[in-house]
């Protein structure tokens, strides 16, 4: 069985092809961002990106220094830290079971 009707309107396209308005999870207005023809971006997606690249560039930089300091041999086990972290992991790991 086949429908037939008329054309739908691109997903965030008004039929007159304006961009249709987007709202935060506030329920303000926001202004559309474009990426690609007929995809709307949200201001949130948009923010969240842009904090996700910050995140990577810390995580980067710890990276970086982590691997010296195991390069150089001044890398230091906090082995308390370490004892709490196989305790808590376990614990969580029974629970799931």
């Amino acid at each position: 069985m086949r429908i037939q009707g008329g054309s739908t309107p691109e997903v965030g396209q008004r039929e007159d092809g304006a961009k249709a308005p987007t709202t935060s999870p506030t329920g303000e207005a926001t202004a559309p961002a474009t990426t690609a023809p007929g995809v709307v971006v949200s201001a949130r997606a948009q923010q969240l990106v842009e904090t996700g690249a910050q995140n990577a560039a810390v995580h980067g930089e710890r990276l970086s220094a982590l691997k010296q300091a195991l390069d150089k041999g001044t890398y230091k086990v906090d082995y308390d830290r370490l004892a709490d972290k196989i305790v808590t992991d376990e614990i969580e790991r029974a629970r799931k079971r």
